[in-house]
């Protein structure tokens, strides 16, 4: 998508979000290689809607690139501490406990 490249997927649960269910890049019905073909050749022959997914995709791409990722894995993180801190946890704890200590090192 960010090379300006049309994407053809499967319609499995990852890959329409990741399409922004359809409107990003062409959905054909998973295991339904008649289908890809279809959705194939529909592309082909239809220059407009090629065009229609790269503007969609170019506006879309920028959450999937690495500043996107971080901001929402660091907003997921933020949730989950309120939570626990609500609650009188300590995930920050037992997140570290998950983690071998370095031999002669700091964590």
């Amino acid at each position: 998508m960010s090379a300006g490249s049309v994407v053809v997927a499967s319609d499995l649960g990852a890959f329409q979000r990741v399409l922004d269910d359809g409107a990003a890049g062409a959905l054909f019905r998973n295991g339904d290689p008649a289908d890809l073909a279809a959705t194939v050749l529909t592309l082909l022959a239809d220059p407009a809607r090629r065009d229609a997914y790269r503007e969609h995709a170019a506006q879309w791409v920028h959450r999937f690139d690495w500043s996107g990722v971080t901001e929402q894995v660091l907003a997921v993180y933020d949730m989950a501490l309120a939570a626990d801190s609500a609650i009188g946890g300590d995930v920050v704890g037992r997140i570290m406990g998950l983690f071998p200590r370095r031999v002669g090192g700091d964590t």
